[in-house]
């Protein structure tokens, strides 16, 4: 697992309302995280092997859907 930080980044602005996305495509299940003002958010997508953008962007899609 990736340390989390837990104080702003010097180079950033604090006003600044940013997300960070991370997709992992599996086997199975495509994984989605995202990290937006200290709160954590996840989904997930059915793999499809034939085309990954696919579950890529259903796993976004999913993801937003959490989010907003």
């Amino acid at each position: 697992m990736w340390p989390v930080r837990t104080q702003p980044h010097p180079n950033r602005l604090e006003n600044t309302m940013s997300t960070l996305i991370c997709v992992d495509n599996g086997g199975t299940l495509t994984d989605a995280i995202a990290v937006r003002g200290g709160s954590f958010f996840r989904a997930k997508a059915i793999t499809t092997p034939h085309d990954l953008s696919q579950c890529f962007v259903e796993s976004i899609a999913a993801l937003s859907r959490e989010i907003f």
